[in-house]
């Protein structure tokens, strides 16, 4: 056990138990009030649930007609459902709008709670694992991943969750070598295409033993794919819905993908989507060369999974803030290194346990944010820095709470039949979701100052040190 996980265990466990008990509450008090203003409830997941009843109908659920006449029933208070032609698209491949169908089964009220307690599970399995996987003690993990990987994500509905769950499964088995059940864990995490592929590509080529369940999984999907929706709503999904999505969300608030930020500057939309899947590649391919390097030299297997997907979620064509929790993973295993980097590590990760602009634009969840803050900033950098922190954390947010616009129009949109549901959605996002302000670029700035933190934490560890010279490192000590 090395010192800094020594330290973290040194802690006073009732102290920081009566914290998190209090970020809790903070957030069950806060719901109710946060609804009611917003009533963004399960916006997502209303779509999926939508979108997985419309297929059933034999009808495709990119449309927006189909979807309309499905997610414009009133469902009852908390809980959304859209007006005026808005629709709330599904972007999901065939194979995760079919792991809907089972609750589109059941009348919304109830497929929603039930869809909520299997975020809320997968949420604590990850905490348990990611706990097994660092040797961090699971109320530290608690409050580093409380708010990116739960909070925001149950608001919303959408499956993020589950697939870092998936991916925190795929890195412990991985560490026991359990290679069949690692590339299953990857093929589940395929639920979020876009942060999963890269990790598929990394076992595929750094942990040979993984690829013939990775390639039954693979051929699985695809097979279900077509099997649910056939051949032209998979090319379609493919060739029309992917773009369409990009464009509509170029100027939502809570989208950081490089494709957002070009296109704020100036681009077209056509050039920044091409930008953006550019600079994915490139991440990717990073990401995986330098999992591979660590690998490599003898480290944590558990880095074949992580450093993949916190590398993806820099740049890209798209990237939600509710997928920026799929870095945590990796800023809690660098934080607890000896080693150079730790430091940028730590810093990353106390950047990433605060979806700064979710935050800032509700408002609500400011008090559950100052405390993980004062959690992590105290168990890792000490007491003094730890308080000085929190309260530098807490006057930007109650700054950018202040400064940020909270209003936004009544979007109205035309019905069109054989529209994709994203005609509407752009509508939608430039009356209620659009925001150029200085606040909110400055709150999305914090998170990627993080990731690049991050980054750079981990190029550092993959890259050899002058003291090892050019043939590695020892192996280091893994917990779990």
């Amino acid at each position: 056990m090395n010192e800094v996980i020594q330290r973290l265990r040194s802690a006073n466990p009732a102290l920081m138990v009566a914290v998190t008990a209090l970020m809790v509450l903070a957030v069950a008090f806060s719901i109710p009030r946060f609804a009611m203003r917003q009533s963004p409830w399960m916006i997502d997941f209303k779509a999926f649930y939508c979108a997985a009843t419309t297929a059933t109908q034999r009808d495709d659920p990119y449309l927006q007609q189909p979807l309309y006449d499905c997610e414009s029933k009133s469902t009852g208070p908390f809980l959304v459902h859209t007006r005026n032609h808005i629709v709330v698209p599904a972007p999901l491949p065939g194979y995760a709008i079919a792991a809907f169908v089972p609750l589109s089964l059941l009348p919304y009220r109830m497929a929603a709670g039930v869809w909520a307690l299997v975020l809320i599970g997968a949420f604590v399995l990850s905490v348990h694992v990611l706990s097994l996987l660092t040797g961090i003690e699971r109320w530290v993990v608690f409050s580093a991943s409380f708010l990116p990987l739960i909070v925001f994500p149950l608001a919303a509905g959408n499956p993020a969750p589950i697939s870092i769950c998936a991916i925190s499964l795929c890195a412990l088995w991985l560490r026991h070598e359990r290679y069949a059940l690692a590339a299953a864990a990857a093929t589940v995490a395929m639920i979020e295409p876009h942060l999963a592929l890269p990790i598929v590509i990394s076992l595929a080529l750094w942990a040979p033993r993984s690829r013939p369940v990775l390639m039954i999984g693979i051929l699985a999907l695809a097979a279900l794919s077509f099997a649910f929706l056939g051949l032209s709503e998979n090319v379609e999904y493919m060739t029309r819905v992917l773009p369409a999505q990009t464009a509509a969300e170029l100027r939502h608030i809570f989208q950081f993908s490089l494709s957002a930020v070009l296109y704020a500057f100036g681009l077209s939309a056509t050039a920044a989507a091409h930008y953006g899947e550019l600079s994915y590649l490139v991440m990717a391919l990073l990401g995986i060369l330098v999992a591979g390097r660590l690998y490599a030299n003898g480290r944590d297997p558990a880095y074949l999974v992580f450093a993949p997907a916190a590398f993806v979620v820099l740049g890209g064509p798209y990237m939600h803030a509710d997928q920026i929790a799929a870095a945590i993973p990796l800023a809690l295993v660098l934080s607890t290194k000896t080693e150079q980097g730790r430091l940028l590590a730590v810093l990353a990760l106390l950047l990433l346990a605060v979806p700064w602009e979710f935050v800032a634009f509700t408002g609500d969840p400011i008090i559950v944010a100052t405390l993980a803050v004062l959690v992590l900033a105290c168990c890792f950098l000490g007491m003094r820095l730890g308080l000085v922190l929190t309260v530098i954390a807490t006057l930007a947010l109650v700054l950018l709470n202040v400064w940020l616009p909270h209003t936004g129009t009544l979007a109205h949109a035309t019905g069109q039949p054989r529209a994709l549901a994203e005609a509407s959605w752009t509508i939608e996002v430039a009356a209620t979701y659009s925001h150029g302000s200085a606040a909110a670029w400055w709150s999305r700035a914090l998170t990627w100052v993080g990731l690049i933190l991050l980054l750079w934490s981990a190029i550092s560890r993959a890259l050899p040190s002058r003291r090892s010279g050019t043939h590695g490192v020892q192996p280091e000590a893994t917990s779990g």
